[in-house]
């Protein structure tokens, strides 16, 4: 199974976009030393308006997707004593969506 948590600039107020980065970070460090974890990553959309005024874009996408063996070792990832501290107040700032996913599809690995 997989987990995705989005996140705006609106949604991480009052941080900044590097402390939710710095966060980001932090939390896959965390996630990946939980029994069952694959993988993550952190990403900024690529196809958001760019502001040439100001530089930068108004309102940036983000999302933080981890990968797991399955349902049962992503919710026990998320309840232990150093994850609550550091992973859950990142993950409360994402958008109000459904976050985690099956797998129904996969495509054959190229090597």
């Amino acid at each position: 199974m997989f987990a995705v948590a989005r996140f705006t600039t609106a949604s991480i107020s009052p941080w900044s976009e590097s402390e939710l980065c710095e966060h980001a970070r932090r939390a896959l460090e965390l996630l990946a030393g939980r029994p069952g974890y694959l993988g993550g990553r952190f990403g900024v959309a690529t196809d958001q308006d760019f502001d040439r005024a100001s530089g930068s874009t108004p309102n940036s996408v983000y999302a933080l997707v981890t990968e797991w063996e399955n349902v049962g070792s992503y919710r026990r990832a998320l309840s232990g004593f150093e994850i609550k501290m550091e992973v859950v107040p990142l993950l409360s700032r994402a958008l109000d969506e459904p976050g985690g996913f099956e797998e129904i599809a996969l495509t054959a690995d190229s090597d």
